[in-house]
C-alpha cells in the first residue's frame, strides 16, 4: 500500500513544483513589466467591459496603473488609481517568492501542505 502512494506522492510533488515555479515566472513577468512602463506611458485604454458599459469603474479598473506606480514608488498615485493594488502587488510579490519559501523552510511547505489537504 505505502509503495503504491510513493509514485503518487512523488507525482504530486512534481506537479507541485512545476506549479510553483510557472506561477513565479508569471509573478516575475508581470513584476518585471511594471518596473519597466511607467504609469505614464501606459495607453489610456478602457478595456474594462463593465466600464464601458455602465460608465462606472469597477474594483479591477487602475490595478495595472497601480502595479506600475508601486514599481516606480509613487505610492499616492498608485493609492488614486486603484487602493487594493497594494494587496495585489503584495500577493504578486509572495508568488514570486514562494518557490524559495518551499525550498527554504520546510515548515512553511508542512504548513502549506496540511493547509491543502485539510
Amino acid at each position: 500500500m505505502a509503495e503504491a502512494s510513493a509514485p503518487r506522492s512523488r507525482a504530486a510533488a512534481i506537479v507541485t513544483l512545476g506549479g510553483n515555479a510557472a506561477l513565479a515566472l508569471a509573478a516575475a513577468v508581470v513584476l518585471g513589466l511594471s518596473a519597466f512602463y511607467s504609469p505614464d506611458t501606459l495607453p489610456h485604454l478602457s478595456m474594462c467591459a463593465f466600464r464601458n458599459a455602465t460608465g462606472l469603474p469597477c474594483p479591477g479598473c487602475g490595478l495595472t496603473r497601480a502595479f506600475c506606480a508601486i514599481s516606480h514608488g509613487q505610492f499616492a498615485a498608485a493609492w488614486e488609481f486603484n487602493p487594493f493594488g497594494f494587496a495585489f502587488y503584495a500577493l504578486t510579490v509572495l508568488f514570486l517568492l514562494r518557490p524559495f519559501l518551499i525550498w527554504a523552510s520546510p515548515a512553511y511547505g508542512a504548513w502549506e501542505g496540511r493547509a491543502v489537504n485539510s
